[in-house]
């Protein structure tokens, strides 16, 4: 059957019933016990619950770094080994607290 036909059928069934006039008993009350039943949703609960979904993607995305990590060096970078590399950190993080320092006294 087609569903175009068969949906005017329905639709022309449906204008030939006429809408009763009477409520179902204890309509009202059972659609405000339904209401007061339902529990008010803690945004703390929501919270919570996106964070744990999103766990397992952070986790790959921290084992990727990890391993990115322990991954080959580029041969451009191979001629610095690792104490020039703490050198040079030591070296800049010296230099911008000297510069905050600096700024600091002119500020006083």
């Amino acid at each position: 059957m087609d569903a175009d036909k068969l949906r005017n059928t329905l639709v022309k069934a449906a204008q030939k019933q006429t809408p009763a006039d009477q409520v179902p008993y204890a309509f009202e009350q059972r659609i405000m016990a339904r209401l007061r039943g339902r529990a008010v949703e803690d945004p703390w609960t929501l919270w919570g619950r996106w964070l744990w979904r999103s766990a397992m993607s952070f986790g790959v995305v921290a084992i990727a770094c990890g391993v990115w990590g322990f991954g080959p060096v580029d041969p451009s970078l191979a001629a610095t080994t690792e104490d020039d590399l703490s050198a040079h950190l030591e070296q800049s993080l010296y230099a911008s607290a000297a510069y905050h320092a600096d700024q600091i006294e002119e500020t006083w």
